[in-house]
């Protein structure tokens, strides 16, 4: 039997030593599972609390500037101001032996870095939006125009990439946020990129007025309240789908999407380079091929960088529509210059026929593998039917590789 890559993002909470053996056994049990990406670094907003329990006793954590969830090599870190630590309250997760013990069940570990959205303390890294404000909501995303930052996530793929129970570094959050959007806004505009844009030859304040002169606000506004929808901070609903898909159709600002593309791309760009010296695979998230350049990426020249590409096509969140799904797979694999494992949603809830027919169509249409989002949000019933779907595709796929094989001859 032809096996694929069955992956899953998992916290490192699901991780720590109490757990971690009932974790592995349901990813391996329930999916099949044969490789897990495991978040290194902060997740999200500013103010994120996660409880969890740990030998029988409740643990909180907070999000803080610069927490890691592994012990960091200070010395790498020496270029930034940005200074990383070690969160305390997650101890009891240890790389180290979860690398050791996913092994021993057949796992793979991928060590994913969070980019962008980060929530450090202070406002001086933040992303500033065209009223100025720092973008602190829907998450809160650092620029990745200052120097700080950029310096920062090289020293955090250089810390990763040295370790030798690293094989493989995901990245992902690269992108620029959609939240702003939900507020008539675009990013970003801080003085790192007014310098670059300058020294480009892009007048950022020109773009402001060009959008106001537009009215690109009111145009999205007349747009949401005629899919009967206020705006809202949160980042990725599917919803907002349509709204972030026309902003390269709305106001003359193709130079500074451009503008987004390029500086986005030149970061990741650095933290590839910098993982490949050392011998280090690097995959990446992407998102939907419809927002890619809405949100500042180039799926192709992303794909030629990495070694795998995960296209981000969250359906729940941004379409509950197969049909979409399946449209995207589609685009998503006629962008790509490699291989790639597309994700999929399997959601507490979620109609299993729904869970079953987008893992077939992310089989059919990118055979390598898949990954699901993620154990912590996912229903063990939904974990099987999507092992039964890749079991089907395997069978299938191995009949016909047998019948190619004799034909042949």
């Amino acid at each position: 039997m032809i096996s694929v890559y069955i992956g899953i993002w998992v916290h490192p909470k699901d991780l720590c030593l109490d757990v971690l053996e009932r974790t592995f056994s349901n990813i391996v049990g329930f999916l099949g599972g044969n490789a897990i990406s495991v978040f290194m670094n902060n997740m999200n907003f500013t103010k994120m609390n996660l409880l969890f329990t740990y030998d029988g006793k409740a643990i909180g954590y907070s999000s803080r500037a610069g927490g890691l969830f592994f012990e960091p090599n200070a010395k790498l870190y020496r270029a930034t101001s940005i200074r990383p630590y070690r969160y305390r309250e997650l101890l009891c997760f240890d790389l180290r032996h979860v690398v050791n013990r996913a092994y021993s069940y057949g796992l793979e570990v991928v060590a994913h870095v969070n980019c962008l959205n980060m929530g450090l303390e202070g406002n001086m890294h933040y992303m500033v939006d065209d009223r100025g404000e720092p973008v602190l909501y829907g998450g809160a995303w650092v620029c990745p125009l200052d120097p700080n930052v950029r310096r920062y996530l090289i020293g955090l793929t250089e810390d990763l990439a040295t370790r030798e129970e690293v094989a493989e570094i995901e990245i992902g959050e690269y992108w620029h946020p959609i939240s702003p959007l939900m507020r008539d806004r675009i990013t970003c505009f801080c003085k790192y990129c007014r310098i670059e844009a300058k020294d480009r030859g892009i007048n950022l304040d020109s773009i402001i007025s060009r959008m106001r002169k537009d009215d690109l606000s009111s145009k999205m506004r007349r747009f949401m309240n005629k899919m009967g929808e206020e705006p809202f901070e949160e980042a990725f609903t599917f919803r907002n789908y349509d709204k972030l898909k026309s902003l390269v159709r709305y106001g003359n600002i193709s130079e500074f999407i451009n503008f987004r593309i390029q500086t986005t791309t030149e970061l990741i760009d650095d933290m590839v380079t910098t993982a490949h010296d050392y011998g280090v695979r690097v995959s990446a998230l992407v998102p939907p091929p419809d927002i890619a350049r809405s949100l500042g990426v180039d799926y192709r020249a992303i794909s030629k960088m990495v070694n795998v590409v995960k296209p981000v096509l969250y359906h729940r969140m941004l379409r509950r529509d197969v049909k979409w799904f399946s449209k995207q797979c589609v685009k998503a694999r006629k962008l790509s210059n490699g291989m790639g494992y597309p994700a999929i949603m399997v959601l507490e809830g979620m109609n299993l026929r729904e869970i079953m027919l987008t893992a077939r169509k992310a089989l059919d249409t990118w055979k390598e593998g898949i990954m699901i989002h993620s154990y912590s949000l996912a229903s063990l019933e939904g974990l099987e039917i999507v092992k039964n779907a890749i079991n089907e595709y395997e069978k299938r796929r191995s009949k016909s590789s047998f019948w190619s094989f004799l034909s042949s001859k």
